[in-house]
């Protein structure tokens, strides 16, 4: 009988915790390294766009919607969008993680900041794939191609400022 009182007693205990490990998910998933967060949550998978398709379909090629206060939620919603039609090429075996990693903050959320927090995903992505030298030369500088590539495009269409990333970022990892 003691044996199955302890069964019973354990078989809670899983289910409560596994109950609080569903609760807090949400809150603790922005704070793990990305490649935990994609393990946890998934990667979205990306059909390549064109720059034109991903302007257009975050609304970032309407002149009038460039600096647009949006929610949060807008915000996520941009970054899932961006991610699905990403243009520029991904490092292998990577996908955008599901979940942004951003939480809520006070203050306003502008239109491109979704965008822009796919760059800073796939951009960290690329470049740590250079870095860890995981990649033959030809493909090493074809990714770093696309990074100074997609950091001048957003540059231009406002949607970065940090003029001196590519000099600071991709430069120095070029042979």
């Amino acid at each position: 009988m003691q044996t199955r009182v302890k069964i019973a007693i354990a078989g809670v205990a899983a289910l409560v915790l596994a109950g609080l490990l569903a609760l807090a998910a949400p809150v603790i998933l922005p704070f793990l390294p990305e490649r935990v967060q994609a393990a946890v949550g998934g990667t979205i998978e990306t059909v390549p766009g064109t720059v034109e398709e991903l302007f257009a379909a975050t609304g970032l090629g309407e002149h009038e919607a460039r600096g647009r206060v949006v929610s949060h939620a807008e915000v996520d919603d941009e970054y899932v969008i961006a991610a699905k039609i990403w243009p520029w090429e991904l490092p292998e075996g990577w996908g955008f993680p599901k979940n942004r990693g951003v939480r809520d903050t006070p203050g306003a959320h502008w239109n491109g900041m979704g965008v822009a927090g796919a760059f800073s995903q796939w951009a960290r992505a690329s470049l740590g794939a250079v870095k860890d030298g995981r990649l033959a030369p030809d493909a090493a500088n074809r990714l770093l191609d696309e990074v100074e590539d997609a950091t001048l495009t957003l540059l231009d269409a406002g949607v970065l400022s940090d003029r001196r990333f590519v000099s600071q970022s991709v430069t120095p990892l070029r042979p």
